[in-house]
């Protein structure tokens, strides 16, 4: 992750999918190992759920918002 985020200044998010499944990895585990700085969202995420979609979308859109408006 410290070299996705090295080589661009693109904001991003990190979608944990799979959490309706009781098998998932925890988010805050999934931050851990991939190394993903504290500043970078990991959020739960269940793909085929819409809602669960949408909330990890705009949480990248008001990333590239606050991005735009600096």
């Amino acid at each position: 992750m410290d070299r996705f985020a090295v080589i661009t200044n693109v904001p991003f998010v990190v979608a944990a999918n799979k959490q309706d499944d009781e098998t998932a990895l925890p988010p805050a585990y999934i931050r851990r190992r991939l190394g993903v700085p504290a500043e970078v969202p990991v959020l739960p995420c269940v793909a085929s759920d819409r809602t669960s979609v949408k909330r990890v979308l705009l949480s990248l859109l008001h990333l590239i918002a606050e991005r735009v408006q600096d």
